[in-house]
């Protein structure tokens, strides 16, 4: 979506509000979650969405909840209606059906209550060295907290009573098998912050922390090795008629033909040879 100043999105927004059906009221309503966010970016100067401001805003509607300021619906409206509008900035549309960026899958109402308390937790908003997470990393939390309830659902718990180191293992297996490496490691880093969060609030009796604790290997490219004719042209560019070169050669051929490295070759003693 092109750049557009707050007050040419606050019309494109009325409009696509309109035209994906919502009344005069829900418009206006939306309009008014939308000035709020704008309000906060103008005061403090900026003339484009920050992410960073959208998440201070969003972790001050966990604060008033947490304080017991605001209930829990109004403050999931809140923040799904802010969202929303994220959502439309971003991408130029206004998905009605799908209100809550990154979960598709509808829950029980048990796990949707937990799903919606732990994104407005100190756990999911406060990521390494306390800074906030971004919408798009609690966005990538909240597919997550859903596909993992939505597996619970499947196995037939209607709760978390049964539930524990079986179905966690269970689910990071899942994820491994069917998903990229760089996707399980931040899964791994989600279900920590869900159990952290669970613990706490009394739902489990472990926050599986050393469970979930292992190492993911992202996986790294290796560097390809040189081809043989590479190496050959190498080794002939070595002048063998003095003493230098014959030390490069040796050299050389220690690491292509035994494999050695850089670091063992020297620190390599004649006492080493036999």
């Amino acid at each position: 979506m092109k750049q557009q100043t707050f007050t040419e999105l606050m019309e494109s927004y009325y409009d696509a509000l309109k035209t994906s059906g919502v009344g005069v009221t829900g418009r206006l309503n939306r309009l008014q979650r939308a000035g709020v966010v704008i309000r906060r970016h103008e005061a403090l100067g900026k003339n484009k969405l920050d992410d960073f401001v959208v998440a201070e805003y969003i972790r001050e509607i966990s604060n008033r909840f947490n304080l017991g300021e605001i209930g829990e619906d109004h403050a999931n409206n809140m923040r799904r209606e802010t969202e929303r509008f994220v959502q439309f900035v971003k991408t130029g549309d206004v998905d009605m059906s799908n209100p809550l960026l990154g979960a598709r899958t509808i829950l029980l109402p048990c796990f949707q209550k937990i799903v919606d308390a732990f994104l407005l937790s100190e756990a999911a908003i406060v990521g390494a060295g306390g800074k906030i997470t971004s919408l798009n990393t609690r966005n990538d939390m909240r597919w997550t907290t859903h596909k993992y309830f939505a597996c619970l659902t499947e196995q037939g718990f209607i709760d978390l009573r049964g539930v524990g180191a079986e179905q966690i293992q269970n689910f990071m297996l899942y994820c491994s098998e069917t998903m990229a490496m760089g996707s399980v490691y931040n899964i791994r880093i989600f279900m920590l912050k869900l159990y952290s969060y669970l613990y706490d609030s009394g739902y489990s009796q472990s926050s599986f922390a050393a469970l979930l604790s292992f190492k993911v290997n992202r996986g790294k490219k290796i560097p390809e090795t040189q081809s043989a004719n590479e190496l050959a042209a190498m080794l002939e560019s070595i002048d063998q008629a003095t003493i230098e070169g014959k030390r490069a050669y040796a050299v050389m051929m220690l690491g292509i033909v035994l494999g050695l490295r850089a670091c063992d070759i020297v620190a390599l003693k004649l006492t080493d040879i036999d």
